[in-house]
């Protein structure tokens, strides 16, 4: 694995030939000890891929699927770095990644539990976006660790609460109202001078 850091927040990884994508990137999580990062990559020369797909609902991620060809080419693979809550040494990756096969006819992918680099690379952006350390957090709901961020309390208002021409609506119904209003007393106030006028006659 060769790395190079671009800033403080980015890094350029490539994973080398025999060495495997999964592995590679927990080996450069435990060694950065970064908080949380977003992952992108692309490669080539890959076998021994191993994917699944997950339909939430308590059943985790099945079926876990191998493609075992002599070559798969990665057209993108996106995900996330972070840390297991039960184990906050232990980083946790999640990548979701899509490959074709040699004869460039079929594409398939889903979320990755393994890719073993074979031929050429895996070229890996990552991008630090927390120092903070966050964790995966098993989801009895789902069966499946997810980030455990802090839950979001404030209030959901009306959209129409927020809708900046909320000021404008009613000023288009205070204003023919206030008109109203001061035509009936200028109404009022010359009857009142003209009876006032014939009193004084």
């Amino acid at each position: 694995m060769q790395i190079k850091k671009l800033d403080n927040n980015r890094y350029i990884i490539r994973i080398e030939p025999k060495e495997s994508l999964m592995a590679g990137l927990t080996k450069f999580a435990r060694d950065t000890q970064i908080g949380y990062a977003w992952i992108n990559a692309i490669g080539g020369g890959f076998r021994k891929v191993k994917y699944a797909f997950s339909v939430g609902f308590n059943t985790g991620y099945e079926p876990i699927k191998e493609v075992d060809e002599p070559s798969l080419e990665l057209l993108n693979a996106e995900g996330c770095i972070a840390w297991d809550h039960d184990d906050p040494s232990k980083p946790a990756i999640h990548l979701h990644a899509t490959f074709i096969d040699k004869e460039m006819e079929r594409a398939f992918g889903g979320h990755l539990m393994e890719a073993e680099v074979v031929g050429l690379t895996a070229e890996v952006l990552v991008t630090v976006l927390s120092q903070e350390k966050i964790t995966r957090k098993l989801d009895d709901r789902v069966n499946v660790k997810l980030l455990d961020l802090p839950k979001y309390e404030k209030e959901i208002k009306n959209p129409q609460q927020n809708n900046p021409n909320n000021g404008g609506s009613a000023w288009q119904f205070l204003l023919p109202v206030g008109l109203i209003i001061i035509g009936l007393m200028a109404i009022i106030s010359l009857l009142i001078t003209k009876e006032n006028k014939n009193k004084k006659r």
